[in-house]
């Protein structure tokens, strides 16, 4: 069971508890009638045990029935107030509680209805109806009432909040949140963008140059590991990708790509045939970039600078000094 599907059983578990509280509350009534306070209870009631038993692996559509019957719910509770006059902190909080709660069923539907629709404009009902049902309660203490007195007589309306608090904290997690389009959007742009672009500051050393530039056979492994004849690595600093040139077995050209340093020679995101190589300056210690240029106008620009006038990291310091005694020796 994974951390959504348990977050999923919590949320159908605080319904479950709070749908029994109030139809236990009903039933031991003096005179109990099932009057709509009671078919809201049950309405949370079973809810919650669909959402535990049917829907735990069904991320969207146990959103939808929770918010759907949060909202229908407190409908059911607050609809009195069209017809019976209340005290007026009350009648301004029920008030927000019957709008709220009938705006919250629209957004619910609207997330069956609409498959680019997101819950975050549900779930900020869902808190403004949590603060609703704390304000009776912090108003009547702020003006000098009780606190053990206002607690007891605004015992449901804190039920209520507290579950309606604990639903959106479940809804709201990572895990748990249903993304708009625009969301979507943006977050498979940047990760798009993390796995095949590059950091601003990445470079390759400047002693790296020729190895682009000629293509020296010297550093290369033979893999014949399918269509990939031989592959070589080149270091791209200040970032965790990496240049990899390879030869294939039916084509002369160099193909150029870049990839996570620790992932495998086919999971390349993009990779294309080195037609020209060319240095913004004639010489490559006076370089500061290479664009490699690929078919159909591609190419690609890469700082060049030189590693030993880097600032570096004392472990940065210390692999740089195992590498250049092993060259030495070599």
């Amino acid at each position: 069971m994974n951390r959504r599907q348990i977050l999923t059983i919590i949320l159908g578990l605080v319904m479950v508890f709070n749908g029994t509280y109030f139809v236990v509350q009903c039933i031991t009534a003096t005179e109990f009638k099932p009057d709509l306070n009671f078919a809201s209870a049950i309405v949370v009631l079973l809810t919650g045990l669909v959402i535990i038993i049917f829907l735990y692996k069904n991320l969207k559509n146990c959103v939808i029935v929770s918010l759907m019957a949060v909202g229908a719910s407190m409908v059911l509770r607050n609809v009195y107030l069209l017809v019976e006059p209340v005290q007026s902190i009350e009648l301004l909080t029920g008030d927000a509680h019957l709008i709220i709660s009938v705006i919250l069923v629209y957004y619910a539907l609207s997330l069956i209805l609409h498959t680019s629709a997101g819950s975050a404009k549900a779930l900020l009902c869902l808190g403004l109806l949590a603060f609703t049902e704390f304000l009776p309660f912090i108003y009547y203490v702020y003006m000098g009432s009780n606190i053990v007195d206002t607690l007891s007589a605004h015992m449901n309306s804190l039920v209520y909040g507290l579950m309606h608090l604990a639903i959106l904290l479940i809804l709201t997690r990572k895990d748990m949140l249903l993304e708009g389009v625009s969301s979507r959007l943006t977050r498979n742009s940047r990760d798009l963008y993390r796995s095949m672009c590059t950091p601003a500051d990445a470079y390759i050393d400047v002693n790296d140059v020729n190895v682009l530039m000629t293509y020296t056979e010297e550093g290369w492994t033979n893999l014949s590991l399918g269509p990939v004849l031989k592959e070589r690595q080149v270091k791209l600093h200040n970032s965790d990708m990496e240049i990899l040139l390879q030869k294939m077995n039916d084509d002369d050209r160099t193909y150029i790509s870049l990839r996570p340093v620790r992932n495998g020679s086919f999971s390349i995101p993009v990779s294309f045939p080195i037609e020209k190589v060319v240095l913004n300056e004639n010489e490559p210690g006076a370089s500061g970039m290479i664009r490699v240029y690929g078919t159909d106008g591609l190419f690609m620009d890469i700082l060049v600078k030189d590693y030993n006038d880097e600032r570096k990291t004392y472990i940065e310091t210390i692999r740089y000094k195992r590498r250049k005694s092993r060259t030495r020796r070599s």
